[in-house]
């Protein structure tokens, strides 16, 4: 933990949780998708099965 520079404590389950939860209920999750998205699509990258790749030109 002292080594990736983690706080003393770290946030539990229920914190990750609640703020997916928030960002779903408010559409800013579609929001962030879209944009990493449009970032890849400018890169002419894609998300393959966990992996990026880049597409052929």
């Amino acid at each position: 933990m002292k080594f990736l520079g983690f706080p003393e404590t770290i946030p539990d389950y229920s914190t990750v949780l609640n703020f997916r939860e928030r960002l779903s209920q408010t559409g800013k999750d579609q929001e962030i998708w879209d944009e990493l998205q449009r970032q890849l699509d400018d890169r002419c990258m894609k998300v393959k099965k966990g992996v990026m790749q880049m597409l052929p030109s």
